[in-house]
């Protein structure tokens, strides 16, 4: 026991014990210390002392001396049963100790063989003195570099860490870390001065308490200077130090400064096991080897490496992090690139950031984010971010994507899903060569943002715009949610920029025969800062195929009730994209997806012709198509294979120009072409049969199902060679076609 602190008193006063009813040999005091400066001894009394080190009797101080020692010549034990200060005493025989009527109060050989108040009395309570401890010096530095070293415990408690530097860069310390010191500025009260030894070395002596790690700035003498005129910041003297006692060793370690941060790791990745994270910072901004590093310890052998980054730059780069001995990733997260500046300092922390794993087994990388709070002392494992967006692309009023669910990554690593994100996403899903082929942007100081400056593979000097829920997007770094719907388009009108923002009320439409829609195109408001809503009419409502090829005309019909709305009728059941345009204006399309479940019944068969220019005479009635021509026709229908298939010819009787046609049930349009008009110009020639040819050479070539079913002329639903010979033959007048 170590009794530093003031004590006072009348009667007994004693540094460490005040009074003591009895001592014996059981009363295991010793090694106490006490400040002599407000007492003049350790025990400031006891009522009686059982010893054979000391005459029996009472001594001056008031305290009786006895021994229950068992000789030959102590036959009986003075036995002090009163209060001190008294004189009656009993005489007991040494036999009768430990019977009734004593047992309680003193029992045979319990005596002590010491004078444990006069010759004996340092070992048991001894004043304190000033202790000096002199320390081995251990050096990691040579910038911070200890000569000696030794430590000083004072009587009134005070403890102090002296020691001298090899070099004179330093005149002054500040205890504390970096942040402190630069918190407390040029009060330099607060500073520890320095001194020139009597070996011409600086000295400093630095209040401690006890052993144990030791925090201090370096506060160079150069920079200080610099910093009284004018050139340079106080902070860039600062230079985060530590020395560690250790008075078991007796050494004095100097080093950088190094401090050491338990993360909490909050972990919401599966099949990833992490069972701990240290976060080691080493040093300040002034210092060479600043710096911090996270110690992630893994809970299993499934990873063998790490990169700070994607997977597919892990994949690429010639060093990634090993994992080390206690399966643990030593990961850099806070660097400077120039020492003293810290504007150079490049940090991780306090960011959320891409780390990327690599699975022994599978032999791939992985990628999650991380997350270091230092101020909440938190680790945050997360999946990376992804996220479903329903997209549509337009190029000058072309729609190349249509309301397409797109899965979007945080491709930048920001937590964020973006404008940009999707962008990127839809590209690579959907554009040939992807992001990296069809998507570019860059920065404008000006504006402090990004702008795109290709999209979709077109490059027209800024003519683009996007929007995310029918709302105008200002930002390609604005964010994007879960089932957004995102649209992006390429301008048609460069000059006067007068393309138009479109959409449907509904972005998904179910209907039972008929449906009644609204188109609104939007259009800013200046008064408000707004984008406004007003009815769009007079544009063109169509039905296509999830592949964006048209539905034929003979399966629905539309009516533009002239105020923005639209009454749509089925004849056929499925999932289509509807899609409202203008071909007259620039409109940016308006994209909605439409289930039809139930189709309504059409009396009359639709019959569609390729063009204008086929001067076809024919009449419908339900489902007969009656045709009268004075070359051959045929007439077929599309089917699901996406073939046309020929319906079978009746002529007509008295009238050998004349065919009907019966569509089955179900079929609403066909399709009416001269036979073997392969080019569609309303009329068979030379340039059918050449047409024909090349078809049949080269059938990698595209050609349109329509043109294939006007050069399937033997009516089999398959062009082939055959369907050439009967062409070249018609035209050379040998075999003519036939109906």
């Amino acid at each position: 026991n170590v009794s530093r602190g003031k004590v006072s008193g009348t009667g007994f006063v004693g540094g460490d014990i005040g009074y003591l009813l009895s001592l014996n040999k059981n009363d295991l005091i010793n090694g106490n210390k006490y400040n002599s400066e407000y007492a003049a001894k350790g025990i400031g009394g006891v009522g009686g002392v059982d010893t054979n080190g000391h005459t029996a009797g009472f001594a001056e101080d008031g305290t009786f001396y006895f021994s229950t020692e068992e000789t030959e010549t102590n036959t009986a034990a003075v036995i002090r049963d009163t209060v001190p200060g008294t004189e009656l005493q009993n005489v007991v025989s040494i036999a009768t100790l430990g019977s009734a009527g004593y047992k309680n109060q003193w029992k045979l050989n319990h005596h002590r063989t010491d004078d444990p108040l006069g010759a004996n009395a340092y070992d048991l309570c001894r004043p304190l003195e000033t202790e000096t401890v002199e320390l081995t010096v251990i050096n990691n530095l040579n910038m911070f570099k200890g000569v000696k070293a030794r430590y000083v415990s004072e009587p009134s408690g005070e403890q102090y860490l002296i020691f001298s530097l090899s070099g004179s860069s330093y005149h002054y310390l500040y205890k504390g870390t970096y942040e402190e010191a630069v918190e407390n500025g040029d009060n330099r009260e607060n500073w520890i001065e320095g001194y020139v030894n009597d070996e011409g070395k600086w000295e400093f002596k630095v209040p401690v308490d006890g052993e144990g790690v030791i925090p201090l700035v370096a506060i160079s003498q150069t920079y200080l200077d610099k910093y009284e005129q004018g050139q340079n910041p106080l902070a860039r003297a600062f230079y985060p130090r530590q020395v560690t006692l250790d008075l078991t060793e007796n050494t004095a370690t100097f080093d950088d400064y190094h401090k050491t941060t338990v993360l909490e790791v909050v972990n919401n990745v599966r099949m990833f096991k992490v069972s701990g994270a240290e976060l080691l910072t080493v040093g300040g901004p002034n210092s060479n080897g600043y710096s911090s590093t996270l110690f992630l310890t893994m809970g299993s052998d499934s990873f063998d490496g790490a990169f700070v980054g994607t997977a597919e730059e892990a994949a690429a780069a010639s060093e990634t992090i090993a994992i080390g001995e206690g399966r643990i990733f030593k990961i850099p997260v806070m660097w400077i690139n120039t020492v003293g500046d810290p504007s150079s300092v490049e940090s991780l922390i306090g960011t959320t950031f891409v780390m990327s794993f690599h699975s022994e087994n599978n032999d791939a990388w992985y990628e999650r984010m991380f997350t270091i709070d230092e101020l909440e002392t938190v680790l945050t494992i997360d999946p990376v971010k992804k996220i479903e967006v329903n997209v549509t692309v337009s190029n000058a009023g072309d729609v190349v994507v249509a309301n397409e669910p797109i899965e979007v990554v945080d491709s930048d690593h920001d937590n964020v899903i973006s404008a940009d994100d999707v962008l990127i996403a839809v590209h690579n899903a959907k554009f040939e060569g992807g992001a990296a082929a069809g998507y570019d942007k860059v920065y404008v100081e000006d504006w402090s943002s990004w702008s795109i400056t290709k999209l979709w593979g077109v490059e027209n000097g800024g003519g683009y715009g996007y929007y995310n829920n029918n709302a105008s997007m200002y930002s390609l770094m604005g964010e994007v949610n879960e089932g957004d719907h995102f649209v992006a388009f390429i301008y048609e009108d460069l000059v006067g920029w007068t393309d138009t923002y479109s959409a449907f009320d509904k972005f998904e439409y179910e209907a039972e025969e008929t449906l009644t829609v609204t188109l609104n195109k939007y259009v800013f408001d200046y008064e408000t800062y707004t984008m406004v809503a007003t009815p769009c009419a007079d544009a063109d409502v169509k039905l296509y195929n999830e592949d964006l090829t048209a539905v034929s005309a003979g399966n629905y019909s539309v009516v533009d009730n002239g105020d923005g709305t639209y009454a749509i009728t089925f004849y056929k059941t499925g999932d289509f994209k509807l899609i409202g345009s203008d071909e007259d204006v620039p409109l940016v399309p308006a994209v909605s997806d439409l289930t039809v479940t139930a189709a309504a019944e059409k009396t009359d068969v639709t019959v569609v012709v390729p063009s204008e220019d086929y001067a076809v005479e024919y009449s419908v009635s339900g489902k007969v198509v009656t045709v009268t021509s004075e070359v051959p026709c045929k007439v077929g229908y599309l089917g699901e294979d996406g073939v046309y298939h020929a319906i079978e010819a009746v002529a007509a009787e008295g009238d050998e120009n004349t065919y009907t046609f019966t569509a089955e049930e179900g079929v609403n349009e066909v399709l009416l072409v001269i036979k073997g008009d392969v080019d569609l110009s309303g009329e068979f020639d030379f340039f059918d049969v050449i047409t024909s040819k090349a078809m049949d050479l080269h059938p990698e070539d595209e050609y349109t199902a329509e043109q294939l079913f006007a050069a399937d002329v033997d009516d089999d639903d398959e062009f082939g060679f055959f369907d050439v010979v009967l062409t070249k033959a018609a035209d050379l007048g040998k075999t003519p076609f036939s109906w």
